[in-house]
């Protein structure tokens, strides 16, 4: 048993060292057309500036919101696994804390997904808004623009 216990903690320790690769941050627009623009938008206004990230394949919404916001020590939560993945918090503003219609939407190039954050695959030089919404989205309009 004691072997069992040992094998499992020495396979838990060498998956902890063999974590992803973080993603590079621009704070100006790079030259990489495939760079993907990102930015959050909170109630008293924005939480994460326009930034530039290098393009990574495979990376769901989620994902490389995650990866940002862990870059920048933003606190970032969420709820669920994979496709199902849903964004509860970021920076301390939660779903319902602003009423029972507020929460986290985003918008990828201009148009409000309709989906989790897990499901949508980030695209080379997609431009990714999040907004903190009091409404279901309608103080968006029809985007997230700005």
């Amino acid at each position: 048993m004691k072997k069992l216990f040992l094998l499992i903690f020495v396979f838990i320790l060498i998956s902890g060292c063999t974590a992803k690769p973080e993603i590079k941050i621009f704070d100006n627009e790079p030259d990489d057309e495939s760079a993907v623009a990102f930015k959050i938008i909170g109630k008293g206004g924005e939480i994460i500036l326009e930034v530039w990230v290098e393009y990574q394949e495979n990376l769901s919404v989620a994902e490389l919101s995650e990866k940002i916001c862990r870059a920048k020590e933003i606190p970032f939560v969420t709820s669920g696994i994979g496709a199902m993945r849903y964004v509860k918090g970021i920076n301390n503003l939660f779903e319902f804390d602003e009423g029972p219609e507020s929460g986290w939407i985003y918008a990828v190039n201009g148009k409000i997904m309709g989906m989790s954050s897990g499901s949508y695959i980030i695209q080379a030089g997609d431009n990714l808004i999040w907004r903190y919404t009091l409404d279901l989205g309608k103080d968006a309009g029809n985007g997230l623009e700005n």
